[in-house]
């Protein structure tokens, strides 16, 4: 059989085990390969013709989708060509530094935002919760200490229905204490958010604009929660661990930026301390 055949017969199989959000991304796979690709025998796929597959894709798509589509190739091959061995060349990732929103920024958003539907959503983002985290919070989920029990995320599945699944990780899964002002907020107002994560995006982008402030997405705001914890000497394993953080990438990238913000200021210092002598 096509290789197109192996592709729907692997997302079947795994249709009950990887989430909604995976099957629907995985569906859409296929499609963006080249049709010889597709319609290529899998007895006659070789290690040769899926990095001429790759070569192909890397001429039209972003190294960070090449990987991803290579992945899925991968996945399909090891269960219908087992013994089929890949060496893959892949694009290399460009190496970018994480932005990181500036607080004044953040608290212009919020006084905006007081008194709207989106005040709590973009507060417990600067708790590290990710969007999908928090549209599926429920008040159930906050408990008498003030803690926030991570549990579930919401995902669109295969037909683009919104549903509430366990988070892809199991780091993810994780417990957050939050003031007890913003824990009152939300008992006071009975739930903690009712819309889906795209309007909480287009209020901050909306905001955003309005105040004329740069751009960035609400899941940056994670970025500035672990960016504050690491000021305040918290160790890289804590923040990972309150962020729901897989691997410890991400949070030793931001780590890096800000001991880099910090070495630009140091020697700003210095500098204008040496050009007093000569003042």
């Amino acid at each position: 059989s096509s290789f197109a055949a192996a592709a729907e017969k692997y997302i079947s199989l795994k249709a009950n085990i990887l989430s909604p959000r995976t099957v629907r991304e995985y569906k859409l796979y296929p499609a963006r390969l080249p049709d010889w690709f597709r319609r290529m025998p899998v007895s006659q796929i070789t290690a040769d013709s899926v990095q001429q597959c790759v070569n192909e894709l890397s001429s039209t798509c972003s190294p960070k989708t090449v990987r991803s589509l290579h992945g899925f190739i991968s996945a399909v091959l090891k269960r219908a060509r087992p013994h089929l061995a890949l060496n893959t060349t892949l694009p290399k990732l460009p190496k970018s530094e994480p932005y990181i929103p500036k607080k004044e920024d953040l608290q212009a958003i919020l006084a905006v935002a007081e008194g709207t539907q989106y005040s709590i959503p973009l507060k417990l983002a600067c708790y590290g919760l990710r969007r999908g985290e928090i549209c599926a919070l429920e008040l159930s989920d906050l408990d008498a200490q003030d803690m926030i029990h991570i549990t579930k995320d919401l995902v669109q599945d295969e037909k683009g229905n919104w549903v509430k699944k366990p988070p892809k990780t199991p780091g993810s899964v994780r417990n957050v204490l939050i003031s007890h002002e913003l824990a009152e907020e939300i008992r006071k107002q009975g739930y903690v958010f009712k819309g889906f994560p795209g309007t909480i995006s287009t209020f901050l982008a909306r905001t955003q604009k309005k105040l004329g402030l740069e751009h960035f997405s609400i899941h940056k705001l994670r970025h500035l929660f672990a960016s504050i914890l690491l000021d305040k000497g918290y160790d890289l394993k804590t923040i990972q661990e309150l962020g729901g953080w897989m691997g410890s990438e991400t949070v030793s990238n931001i780590y890096l930026h800000s001991l880099k913000l910090k070495d630009e200021e140091k020697r700003k210092k210095i500098s204008s301390d040496i050009s007093s002598f000569f003042d």
